[in-house]
C-alpha cells in the first residue's frame, strides 16, 4: 500500500510540475500547493 501511496504522490508532482513549465496555469499551480 505505501508503494502505491508513493507512486500517486510521484504523479502528482510531475502534475505539478507540468503545470508549472506550461506557466498558464499559474494561479492553479497556487491553489494545488495550498490545498497539499
Amino acid at each position: 500500500m505505501f508503494h502505491v501511496e508513493t507512486y500517486k504522490l510521484h504523479i502528482a508532482a510531475m502534475a505539478m510540475v507540468e503545470m508549472y513549465v506550461m506557466g498558464e496555469n499559474n494561479v492553479h499551480l497556487t491553489m494545488l500547493t495550498y490545498k497539499f
